[in-house]
């Protein structure tokens, strides 16, 4: 069988083709400095109003950790935004023409090219992650519900459990979580990372409510079958798994996932025979 293609191309010219491109990068790149510099702004206004809600709930209920949590909620809220812009600035970088027009075929191709290649039977599962996401994901060595990580939801997930889509709803994961056109392409696209449930409950969980349990790379590396990327992040993220103790062999791009999910579509079935089903 065939898989829609996906083209793949290398230039590595990260220079802007134009003065309008030039200009638009530094807009950018400004609206961002200002975006950051409102945020730190507001996190301050929010750090002071927490401080008044935990004293009332000091007085009212003595010592409450739940609701003194809940009260800490803003905070954390806020300082994640400012995480995110300042991970959005460190890899802001010029739009490429090449980059563009391969994303722009992931987005057309690699949901019909994965539906296509997955046998029968597997029940692989996708979650998506912008490129500074995916580099936190593969430092702690896995993926787990930003409940457990960070003590809010950023997504549909709760604790012990991440989102995750089928080959059937794999767009989802595409337009909303890998970041293919998000930032107006100024930043490198994000990563979809292929895993296996590891019990027939998370299998069934992720076709009823998109959700499976956090993986563990290092614990349970055979339910990583693949970290997809576009060509120019490929080097980046082999460097960033090699050092996790993550097999870089499965870094790989976006356009050869399909034939190689086909390729090994008899060794995932037989590894999916293995697990706690």
């Amino acid at each position: 069988m065939t898989s829609p293609e996906i083209k793949s191309t290398h230039s590595h010219d990260t220079e802007p083709s134009s003065e309008a491109e030039r200009t638009a990068f530094v807009k950018h790149q400004a609206n961002l400095v200002r975006v950051l510099a409102s945020l730190e702004e507001r996190l301050e206004e929010v750090k002071n109003r927490a401080v008044g809600n935990l004293a009332i709930i000091k007085e009212r209920f003595g010592d409450d950790p739940e609701r003194e949590a809940k009260a800490m909620g803003s905070v954390r809220a806020a300082t994640r935004g400012i995480a995110i812009t300042k991970d959005r600035l460190e890899f802001s970088r010029p739009r490429r023409a090449d980059d563009m027009a391969y994303r722009n075929e992931v987005l057309k191709n690699l949901g019909p090219g994965i539906r296509e290649a997955t046998p029968e039977g597997l029940p692989i599962r996708f979650h998506g992650a912008p490129i500074y996401a995916a580099r936190d994901i593969i430092a702690s060595g896995g993926i787990s519900s930003s409940v457990d990580r960070l003590g809010i939801e950023t997504s549909y997930d709760v604790a012990d459990q991440i989102s995750v889509t089928t080959p059937d709803s794999l767009e989802v994961s595409l337009d909303s979580y890998t970041d293919l056109y998000q930032d107006g392409y100024f930043i490198p696209a994000g990563c979809l990372f292929a895993v296996l449930p590891a019990s027939h409950v998370d299998a069934e969980a992720g076709k009823t409510s998109m959700l499976m349990g956090n993986v563990d790379f290092k614990e349970h590396p055979e339910q990583l079958v693949g970290i997809m990327t576009t060509p120019e992040n490929i080097t980046r993220v082999k460097d960033w798994s090699e050092s996790a103790g993550i097999d870089p062999n499965l870094v790989i791009e976006f356009s050869k996932f399909p034939e190689s999910l086909q390729a090994q579509s008899q060794e995932l079935l037989t590894r999916v025979g293995s697990l706690e089903w």
